[in-house]
C-alpha cells in the first residue's frame, strides 16, 4: 500500500521491541484492506485476521510509537528527527485506521461508549482520537492527512442549562476543540480568543475541577489560536509553546518522595493533548509558509513590497482558494535548494497530489519580480486550469496578469497572440509557445521563468521533438531566464536535471524528496478458481440432458487480492497479501453448437467486470473512476449501463445552476440534448476526448463535489486535471481495441505516456484525496479473466508475473527524446530518403545559420544531444549543421522555389515541401492581384484557400481523405485519389481528376458550416447526407453517430485544415514583402487560421470569441446580440468595443435569464475567478 517514500519513512523507525518496520507496514495495510472489504460488503476467507487482533496491533503500534515521536522528545531524550517523523506517521495512521475500523464494524470501546453523553468534546473518546491522529500526523509532516482525518468531526453545542462551572467547562472544551480542528484543518481565524487565564491564575488541583478544566481549555485556546495567527503573518509562537508548557506543568503533581506515581496524577488527558500541541507547533513551525518562503532578493520593487501579503493571503486563502499554511516536503525542499530566485534550475518529480502546483506558483511569484513567466502545459484544457488558478493565488500583486495562449499551432498574426509587456504570466502549449518564439523571439530576452508542467510530455514520438528543440531554443533566447520541469511520472529526474546543468549556467537540482499525501493498496481481480470448477462442471451436465443449440449460464463469484507492501514483487510472499470474495460476480457460459461443438466463455470480462465493480464501490459511498483503455466510446455506453441512481446524486432533484448552465450550451453546441444530464442525475460522470469542454466541466464539477460517484474516464484525465479519486479501477492493461492494440484510433492517450503500463500507473496515482481520503485502492482488471482460489494466504507472484504493472512504481516514465532517432537518421540517410521527422525538424532549424547559433547547437543542447553526448562532439556538431544545411539547400535549389519560402515554412511550423507544395499550387491556381487581396472577406479567403487546397498534389492532402466505407467527401476524395498515377501523387503539375474540385467544395461547405456556427448534428448530417433529426443522444461508436463528428472537427478543421491557413497566410506575408513590400495581408486573412480552428465565420465572431467567451455557439450568440459597429475596422478596436459591451452584458443590463447568453452569463461569473 505504500509508496517508495512511506516505505523509506517507515524504515526509519526506531527499533522497538515487536515493531519491526516490515511487520508494521503490513499491519497498517491489512487495516485499511479490512476498512475496504467492511465497507463493500466483501467476504473474508477463513484464516483471515480478526478484528481484535487488528485493532491490537495498531494500539500497540500507537502507544510504543507515540511516546518516540512526541514524550520522549518533550522529556529531552534525543530521538533523530527521521525517527521522530516516522514515529508520529505511523502513529497516526495506526490511530485513524483503528477509529475507522471501529466505525465500519460499529462497536465502540469501553471508554467511548458512554460519548453520547459526554457534552465535553475534550472527554468525548471519539472526538480525541481523531484530534490525536491529526496532531501526529502534524508531527509527523502529514499535516493534509490531518484535514482528512477531523473532516466529519462536528463540535457539539454546550449545554445551556446546568451547574454554572460544567456549562463554563463544556463550551470552553468546545471553543478548544473549535481551535484545535483549525489547526488540523490548517484554517487561520480572522480573530484570537482572549486570554481568560494567565500564569497567577493557574488555580492548583484542589479546586472545583470544572473550574480548572474550563482554565486549562482556555489557556490551550489562546495558545493555539496564537499559533494560528502567526502562521498567518502575526502572533507570537515562542508565547504559544510557553502556555502550553505551563499547562503541562499544572496538569502534573508533584512526585511523591518514594517515585510512585499517585491513583489521582492529574489531568492526564489535557497533560497528553497539551504535548501533542507542543510537538505540532514545534514540528511545524520551521514550515511555515509566511516565515520559511524568503523575499525575493532583488527585482520589481512594488512585486517585492507586496510579496508579504501575498504570503499572507495564501497560507490563510480565501472563499476561492484554499489557505496553504504549512510547506509541504517537496515545496519545502524546492524552497531551500531555488529560493529566492529561483537561483537555480529544478527537475521535480512529485507524485499525484503533492503539491506540485503551490510550488510552480512559489516560483512563479519569485520570478516575476525580475520578468514575465512562461508556463508550460500539454493541454488547452489544463492551460486554462493554470490561468485560473493563478490569477486567484496572484491576486495580492498589483497588475500582474495571466494569460492563456491557447489554440493549436496554427500560424496567426493578431495581436492577442504576442507576448505582454509588465509582470506577466503567459500559459500555453508547447506548440504555442514555439509560434510566439518565431514570431517574437526579442520579447523572450525578458522571460525570468519557464515552468513545463508534465514534463514528459518530452517522451512523446509526436510532440516531444518539438518540445525538446523549443527548451533548447528558449536556452538561447531567454539568457536569464530559470526551468523549472514537473511531473508525476518521470523516472530520470536526476539525469534532466544533469542536462540542465550541462547546458544552462546556474546548475539544476532534481528533488530528492518523493513525498505522497495519500497511500493507495494495489488491488487485482480474479475468478474464484474453486466455484468456477464446480460450475463448469454444472452446466455441462446441464447441457446433456438437452438437445440441440443451448447455452447454460451462472454466475462465478469474484474476488480480489490486494498488495500488502506496496507495489508487487516477485519475491513477496503470502504476507504480503489479502485476499476476500467480493459481492460480485461474471456471468460465464458454456455452449454448445448446432453441430455438437461445446465451447465455454464469460458473456463479457474486462469493460464489464471493471464498470461492476466500480459501480460497486460507488454506491457504497466511495468516490471511484473507472479508467477505460480500450476505447473512448466505451465510456458513455458503460455510464449508460449504470442502473438507477448511486448515492449523493441530484436525481430529479435541480441540478446546480453552473451545471445546468454548461449543459444547455452543450445542448446548443450539440444540437440534441446532452446525454450528459441523464448520467449525471444518477450520479454518473464521463471524461474522454470524445465530449464538448462544457460537458467535461460539468463531469469534473460533479465529480469532485460529490453529486457523483462514479466516473469513466480515458486518458484525457491524466493530463494533469487534479480530480483524485477514493478508488480507481482500470479496466484492461492493453491500450486499444484489439489483442495488438487495433482501434488505437479511438483511444485518448495522454501525450507523453508511451506504454499501456504508463497510462494505468497515471491511474493508479489518482487513488487518495489529500484532504478528504488519506488512503484510496486501484484494482486492475485483467484483460482476460484470471482465476484463483480465494484463500487468506494467496499468493499474489502469479499475478505479476502475467501483469508486471502491478510491480512497477508510480514514477516509471524513463524519458527520452524521439530526436535521438532524428540524431540517427541524420546521418545515416540521404537527402533524398529524409524521413518526415528529419524534414519537419529541419523546417525549425533551417534559419538558425549562425556561427554561434545554427542548427548544430541547438541540437546539441537538446536532451537528446544531451543522451548521445559521447558522440555528439564539435565535428558532430558541425556535420548536423551541414546535414541541415544540405537539406535547405537541396529544397531551394527546387524549381520556383522562392527564397523567403524557408522563413515562411518556419513561421507556419510545417516542413518546407508542404509550404512549397501549397505554393505551387497556389500559382497554378492564379495569384490575385494586390488591389484585389486587400478586397477579400472572410468567405473569400476560405474559398481560396480550399482552391489552393484541391490543387495539391495527392500526397500532400492524404490527411483529409478517409478511407472508411460510410460515404462522405472524404472518402470520395479517398477513391478519385486511388486513380491518380503514382508518379504523378507528389507532382506539382498532376492531373487534377474529373470530380475532384466538386469533392472538395462539398468537404469545404461540411467545414464553413461549423465556422458559420452549425450545430454537430447539423454539421455531421451534411458530411454523411442524412437528416438531421435522425441524430440521438447517444454517444455509440456508430459510423453516422456524434462521435465521428467530434472527430471530424478535431482531426480535419481545428488540426488540418487550421495549420494549412496558418501557412496559406504565412505564404502571403512572404509573398507580399518579397514582391509588393509594404503592402500589408488583409486583416481577414491573418484572422482566417483562428477562425477556422474556434469555428467563426466572421471577423466580429472571432473577436467575440477571443474577447468575449471562448465557446462557439455563444460567441456567435454575442456577435448577433451585441454586433460590432461597421465603422470598427481593425482588431484593437473590436477587443476594445467586445470588453466593453462583455462588461454590460455581465453586469446585467441586458435581460437573456433563460437563453444561450445567460447560460453563458453564469459559466462566466460562476465558473471562473473573473467577471470583467
Amino acid at each position: 500500500m505504500f509508496d517508495e517514500h512511506a516505505r523509506r519513512v517507515i524504515d526509519e523507525l526506531p527499533r522497538l521491541p515487536e515493531l519491526d518496520p516490515v511487520q508494521c507496514r503490513r499491519a497498517l495495510s491489512r487495516a485499511y484492506v479490512a476498512i475496504v472489504n467492511q465497507r463493500v460488503g466483501s467476504e473474508l476467507p477463513e484464516g483471515s485476521p480478526e478484528l481484535s487482533q487488528l485493532l491490537s496491533d495498531l494500539r500497540r503500534m500507537v502507544n510504543a510509537l507515540e511516546s518516540v515521536a512526541v514524550f520522549d522528545p518533550l522529556n529531552g531524550i534525543q530521538v533523530a528527527e527521521s525517527a521522530r517523523s516516522a514515529s508520529a506517521f505511523v502513529a497516526a495512521e495506526a490511530l485513524a485506521l483503528s477509529a475507522a475500523l471501529l466505525a465500519n464494524a460499529a462497536v465502540l470501546p469501553d471508554d467511548e461508549k458512554t460519548s453520547q453523553s459526554i457534552e465535553d468534546p475534550i472527554q468525548d473518546g471519539h472526538a480525541y482520537t481523531h484530534i490525536e491522529s491529526g496532531l501526529l500526523y502534524m508531527i509527523g509532516g502529514y499535516d493534509i492527512n490531518a484535514v482528512a482525518v477531523v473532516a466529519e468531526l462536528v463540535v457539539p453545542r454546550a449545554p445551556d442549562l446546568g451547574d454554572a462551572f460544567w456549562v463554563s467547562r463544556c463550551r470552553a472544551g468546545g471553543t478548544l476543540a473549535t481551535a484545535l480542528l483549525r489547526l488540523c484543518r490548517g484554517e487561520i481565524p480572522g480573530s484570537v480568543t482572549r486570554a481568560t487565564l494567565s500564569e497567577r491564575q493557574l488555580p492548583n488541583l484542589g479546586a472545583l475541577a470544572n473550574a480548572t478544566r474550563r482554565a486549562l481549555y482556555a489557556e490551550l485556546t489562546f495558545a493555539t489560536d496564537g499559533y494560528l495567527q502567526w502562521l498567518g503573518g502575526s502572533g507570537d509562537v515562542d508565547s504559544a509553546l510557553e502556555r502550553i508548557e505551563r499547562v503541562r506543568k499544572a496538569c502534573v503533581p508533584p512526585m511523591p518522595a518514594d517515585g510512585t506515581v499517585p491513583a489521582d496524577a492529574g489531568f492526564s488527558d489535557i497533560y497528553h493533548l497539551a504535548s501533542l500541541l507542543a510537538a505540532a507547533i514545534e514540528t511545524t513551525r520551521m514550515r511555515s509558509v509566511v516565515h520559511a518562503v524568503p523575499p525575493p532578493d532583488g527585482g520589481d520593487p512594488t512585486i517585492r513590497a507586496q510579496f508579504g501579503g501575498y504570503l499572507e493571503r495564501r497560507a490563510k486563502g480565501s472563499t476561492m482558494l484554499r489557505g496553504r499554511p504549512l510547506l509541504w516536503p517537496s515545496t519545502l525542499e524546492y524552497v531551500h535548494q531555488c529560493l529566492p530566485g529561483p537561483e537555480k534550475d529544478a527537475v521535480v518529480s512529485m507524485p499525484t497530489g503533492s503539491g506540485k502546483s503551490f510550488l510552480a506558483e512559489l516560483a512563479v511569484a519569485h520570478a516575476l519580480t525580475r520578468g514575465w513567466v512562461l508556463y508550460l502545459a500539454p493541454t488547452n484544457a489544463l492551460a486554462h486550469q493554470i490561468r485560473r488558478d493563478l490569477l486567484r493565488a496572484l491576486r495580492p500583486f498589483d497588475g500582474v496578469t495571466v494569460s492563456a495562449f491557447v489554440g493549436g499551432a496554427e500560424y496567426t498574426a493578431l495581436s492577442d497572440e504576442e507576448i505582454g509587456s509588465g509582470p506577466f504570466v503567459a500559459v500555453m502549449t508547447p506548440e504555442k509557445c514555439a509560434l510566439a518564439l518565431r514570431l517574437y523571439p526579442d520579447h523572450f530576452s525578458r522571460c525570468s521563468l519557464c515552468v513545463f508542467d508534465e514534463c514528459h510530455l518530452l517522451n512523446d514520438s509526436g510532440r516531444g521533438g518539438l518540445a525538446d528543440i523549443l527548451l533548447a531554443q528558449l536556452f538561447q533566447a531567454a539568457p536569464v531566464m530559470r526551468m523549472l520541469l514537473m511531473s508525476a511520472m518521470v523516472a530520470n529526474a536526476d539525469e534532466l536535471a544533469a542536462w540542465l546543468t550541462t547546458v544552462r549556467p546556474n546548475g539544476a537540482v532534481p528533488s530528492k524528496v518523493k513525498w505522497r499525501p495519500s497511500r493507495a493498496a494495489r488491488g487485482f481481480v480474479f475468478v474464484d478458481q474453486d466455484r468456477l470448477e464446480s460450475q463448469r462442471k454444472a452446466l455441462r451436465e446441464a447441457l446433456k440432458g438437452k438437445k440441440g443449440a443451448l447455452t447454460c449460464r451462472d454466475e462465478v463469484p469474484i474476488g480480489w487480492v490486494m498488495g500488502l507492501s506496496g507495489p508487487w514483487s516477485s519475491v513477496d510472499g503470502a504476507d504480503d497479501y489479502a485476499a476476500a470474495r467480493l459481492p460480485i460476480g461474471a456471468v460465464h457460459h458454456v455452449k454448445r453448437s448446432k453441430r455438437g461443438l461445446v465451447t465455454e466463455n464469460y458473456d463479457g470480462w474486462k469493460n464489464p467486470i471493471g464498470a461492476s465493480l466500480a459501480g460497486h464501490l460507488a454506491r457504497m459511498g466511495l468516490p471511484t473512476i473507472d479508467f477505460i483503455l480500450s476505447s473512448r466510446h466505451h465510456a458513455f455506453g458503460q455510464a449508460a449501463d449504470v442502473v438507477g441512481a448511486l448515492p449523493d446524486a441530484v436525481g430529479d432533484g435541480p441540478i446546480p445552476e453552473l451545471i445546468e448552465a454548461q449543459l444547455s450550451i452543450a445542448d446548443a453546441e450539440l444540437g440534441v440534448p446532452t446525454e450528459m444530464r441523464n448520467l449525471l442525475r444518477k450520479g454518473v460522470a464521463v471524461h474522454t476526448a470524445a465530449m464538448l469542454q462544457v460537458e467535461q466541466a460539468a463531469s469534473e464539477y460533479m465529480f469532485a463535489s460529490g453529486k457523483a460517484k462514479l466516473m469513466f474516464a480515458t486518458g484525457t484525465l491524466a493530463q494533469g486535471l487534479n480530480l483524485p479519486a477514493a478508488a480507481v479501477v482500470v479496466s484492461g492493461s492493453q491500450v486499444g481495441g484489439g489483442a495488438h492494440g487495433q482501434g488505437m484510433r479511438e483511444v485518448d492517450a495522454a501525450a507523453g505516456l508511451t506504454r499501456a503500463n504508463e497510462l494505468i500507473l497515471n491511474g493508479f496515482g489518482r487513488a487518495g484525496r489529500p484532504g478528504f481520503s488519506n488512503q484510496g485502492v486501484v484494482v486492475l482488471v485483467s484483460d482476460h479473466p484470471f482465476s484463483a482460489p480465494i484463500v487468506a494466504n494467496l499468493d499474489g507472484r502469479a499475478a505479476v508475473g502475467e501483469y508486471p504493472v502491478l510491480g512497477e512504481p508510480d514514477a516509471s516514465i524513463v524519458i527520452k527524446s524521439p530526436i535521438e532517432s532524428f540524431l540517427d537518421e541524420l546521418f545515416t540517410s540521404s537527402a533524398d530518403d529524409a524521413s518526415r521527422l528529419e524534414v519537419s525538424l529541419v523546417a525549425h532549424l533551417s534559419t538558425f545559420d549562425g556561427q554561434d547559433e545554427n542548427a548544430g547547437t541547438i541540437l546539441r543542447r537538446t536532451f537528446a544531444g544531451y543522451r548521445k553526448r559521447n558522440e555528439f562532439t564539435d565535428q558532430y556538431a558541425a556535420l548536423a549543421n551541414a546535414r541541415v544545411a544540405q537539406l535547405k539547400s537541396r529544397f531551394l535549389e527546387q524549381e520556383g522555389v522562392p527564397p523567403w519560402m524557408p522563413k515562411a515554412a518556419m513561421k507556419a511550423g510545417v516542413e518546407f515541401f508542404r509550404a512549397q507544395r501549397m505554393w505551387q499550387a497556389y500559382v497554378r491556381r492564379g495569384l490575385p492581384e494586390v488591389s484585389q487581396l486587400a478586397t477579400w472577406s472572410l468567405r473569400d479567403c476560405f474559398d481560396v484557400f480550399i482552391e489552393v487546397l484541391s490543387l495539391m498534389p495527392v500526397t500532400r492532402v492524404s490527411r483529409y481523405l478517409d478511407q472508411l466505407q460510410t460515404p462522405t467527401p472524404r472518402t470520395r476524395l479517398n477513391s478519385l485519389a486511388a486513380a491518380v498515377r503514382p508518379a504523378e501523387r507528389d507532382n506539382s503539375a498532376w492531373d487534377v481528376p474529373s470530380g475532384w474540385d466538386t469533392t472538395w467544395a462539398e468537404l469545404a461547405a461540411v467545414a464553413f458550416a461549423y465556422m458559420s456556427g452549425a450545430s454537430y448534428t447539423a454539421v455531421g448530417a451534411q458530411l454523411y447526407g442524412i437528416d438531421p433529426r435522425s441524430y440521438t443522444s447517444k454517444r455509440t461508436d456508430g459510423a453516422r453517430g456524434i462521435p465521428p463528428v467530434f472527430k471530424f472537427v478535431g482531426d480535419i478543421v481545428e488540426r488540418n485544415l487550421a495549420t494549412d491557413a496558418g501557412c496559406f497566410l504565412a505564404l502571403h506575408e512572404g509573398w507580399l514583402e518579397a514582391a509588393h513590400f509594404g503592402v500589408p495581408c488583409p486583416e481577414a486573412l491573418q484572422a482566417l487560421p483562428l477562425c477556422v480552428r474556434n469555428g467563426c465565420s466572421s471577423l466580429d465572431e472571432l473577436a467575440w470569441f477571443r474577447f468575449g467567451f471562448r465557446q462557439r455557439v455563444c460567441a456567435h450568440a454575442l456577435a448577433k446580440a451585441f454586433p460590432i459597429p461597421p465603422l470598427i475596422s481593425n482588431d484593437e478596436e473590436r477587443a476594445e468595443y467586445v470588453r466593453d459591451a462583455r462588461h454590460m452584458w455581465l453586469n446585467g443590463q441586458t435581460p437573456d435569464a433563460n437563453s444561450l447568453l445567460g447560460f453563458a452569463r453564469t459559466v462566466i461569473t460562476e465558473g471562473s475567478s473573473e467577471r470583467n
